[in-house]
């Protein structure tokens, strides 16, 4: 996903509060989320990016740490865990 990639790369993200956007990113943690379809949040949430480095370099440490949770090997064996746990 993009968001993962981003996050990767150690980018602060700014998402929408939908879906699983909301089992990847932490508001205030690893990303900001906002409501869907509302421009001044989207404005606010860049500008308070632009105007705080410690928040800034905050999330994009956080994110790039969270996204090795997403890794394929990772989510493998989360899935297999969980089949293995409803056949037991």
């Amino acid at each position: 996903s993009t968001i993962l990639d981003a996050m990767y790369f150690g980018k602060p993200i700014i998402a929408t509060s939908v879906g699983g956007i909301l089992d990847i990113i932490k508001h205030q943690h690893n990303g900001l989320l906002i409501k869907p379809k509302n421009s001044n949040e989207i404005v606010n949430a860049i500008l308070t990016l632009y105007k705080d480095k410690n928040l800034r370099e905050k999330l994009s440490k956080n994110a790039k740490k969270d996204s090795s949770k997403f890794s394929m090997s990772n989510m493998i064996n989360y899935y297999l865990q969980a089949y293995e746990k409803h056949l037991k």
